[in-house]
Formats: structure tokens, C-alpha cells, sequence
């Protein structure tokens, strides 16, 4: 937890960090949700998924023909939005799992990322919050402390830190943590004037998602030590954001998978420290 918090420190007055891996769910989520910390600095980037859901519509929606096409899109923009924020030089991995299905894989995409964590020997992972609002993200979330478990079998492990994402609220859309002790060790990092505008620059490239990104308020990010989370029950109460739309994975579902997976990696399904 110290170690979380120091770092949470350093990125959010602009000091020196190494050994950052970042561990999201698609292919534009560390410049919406962490791209102002990152910026210019030392980092690996992890990707769950291609950011190409089954469903055509968003293909076709984003002019093109297919799933694999839209993924190639998806890929370039990532290219041009990493550029702006001097992070053209970033390795970068995606585990291969599809947009809204993560869910499906967590078993492998945990076994995956621990050994990623093995050889690279990161000294912090930071990952999407638990917090019910995109199925992949709370496959992350599941993901990042499954894989620490399990690599610290032969590693020291890297310090786990928490990426604000949205989650349903009482008015709608809510963009931050969920209402929990956890915040109160974290750091919301205001975003100076220079920052703003690097970022929008940055999220520009990502014409594909310009009206998902509209919606959301990217001038704050938000970072806390990884929370200790139970993974058998639903991340707040009542209906969760992305039981709205009809997806492939439900609120229940993923708590399924997560049973299956936690049963097959030997792990707990409550993870965290």
C-alpha cells in the first residue's frame, strides 16, 4: 500500500517514475483515463483486448468492413494519440481477447499477464477500478490482482494502483471511484491548462470513439491504491452501466466467469491487499 501511494505521489507532481506497466482494456483507455500522468515517461502498455466488439455496428459504424479492419483502425489511432503524448516508444502487448468479452478469457488473460509481470518485473501496475461500468474493465480489474498473485510466486510483486473509470450513479453517469474508504489514500490529479490540451490533442486521434469520449470528463485523473475487492459480489448496488446496453456479458455473468477463473488459477475471489 506504501508503495502505491509513493508512487501515486511522483505521478501526480510530475517526478520521476520507472517501471510503470499499464494493464487496460482497450486501445485508448490509458490516454482517457491516466494519459496526462504517463506522458513522456518510461512505460509498457498492456491491452486485454483489440477494441473490436463482435457486434458489426461498431465496425460499420466506424466505416469499416469488418472486425479485423476495425481493429487495424483502432490500433493506429492508439499510434498517433501515444505520439502526442511522447509515448511513440512504448512496448506495448494486446492479449488478444475480444472488445465486451474479456470476461470469457480470464483464466488465460491472467496466466498471460503473469508471465508478462515475470519478465518484465514492472514496479507498478496500474489497472481499471472494479467498478461495474464496461465488462472489460472489471475483467481488468479481476486480471491485474489474479496475475500479481500469481507471479509473486517467483517475483516481488509489483505495487497494484487503481485507474478511475464510470460507473452508474443516482443522476446517471458517474465518472470516479465509487464512494469507499480506498479514496481517501489516493490522488486526484488536476490537469494544468498545458496538460488539457496535450490531452484533447491526444484523444483527438481517436476519431472511432469521438462520441464515447465526448461524454465523458477527461480534465481529472484519478489514481488510488489497488482496493481489496470481492470479485463474487457486483461492484456497487443496483444496476450496473453496462447492463444498459445489451452486451454479451452481464453484471451476473461476470461474476461467473470470475468463479470459474478464481477455481481454475487456484486464486481467491476476493484479491487485493
Amino acid at each position: 500500500m506504501r508503495r502505491a501511494e509513493a508512487i501515486i505521489g511522483a505521478l501526480a507532481r510530475g517526478e520521476p517514475c520507472s517501471g510503470l506497466l499499464a494493464v487496460m482494456a482497450h486501445p485508448d483507455d490509458e490516454v482517457l483515463w491516466i494519459g496526462a500522468a504517463l506522458a513522456d515517461r518510461e512505460v509498457a502498455l498492456v491491452h486485454l483486448t483489440s477494441g473490436a466488439p463482435r457486434d458489426p455496428f461498431f465496425a460499420a459504424q466506424a466505416g469499416c468492413a469488418g472486425e479485423e479492419a476495425y481493429a487495424a483502425l483502432r490500433e493506429r489511432e492508439l499510434d498517433a494519440a501515444l505520439a502526442v503524448l511522447g509515448l511513440a516508444a512504448a512496448a506495448r502487448t494486446t492479449l488478444g481477447a475480444r472488445d465486451q468479452e474479456a470476461a470469457l478469457s480470464l483464466t488465460d488473460l491472467s496466466r498471460a499477464l503473469a508471465a508478462i509481470l515475470v519478465e518484465r518485473r514492472p514496479s507498478a501496475l496500474i489497472a481499471h477500478a472494479y467498478d461495474g461500468g464496461h465488462p472489460d474493465h472489471d475483467a481488468t480489474a479481476f486480471v491485474a490482482r489474479a496475475a500479481i498473485l500469481l507471479a509473486r510466486r517467483r517475483i516481488d510483486p509489483p505495487a497494484l494502483i487503481d485507474a478511475a473509470g464510470y460507473h452508474a450513479g443516482r443522476a446517471g453517469l458517474e465518472i470516479g471511484f465509487l464512494r469507499r474508504p480506498e479514496n481517501e489514500r489516493g490522488a486526484a490529479i488536476a490537469l494544468s491548462d498545458a496538460q488539457r490540451e496535450r490531452k484533447a490533442r491526444a484523444l483527438a486521434c481517436f476519431a472511432s470513439q469521438r462520441e464515447v469520449i465526448a461524454r465523458l470528463d477527461t480534465s481529472i485523473e484519478r489514481l488510488r491504491p489497488g482496493a481489496r475487492e470481492d470479485f463474487a459480489s457486483a461492484p456497487h448496488p443496483g444496476r450496473l452501466h453496462y447492463e444498459e446496453h445489451g452486451w454479451p456479458i452481464d453484471g451476473a455473468a461476470f461474476r461467473r466467469h470470475a468463479e470459474a477463473a478464481a477455481r481454475a488459477l487456484g486464486v481467491p475471489l476476493v484479491l487485493g491487499w
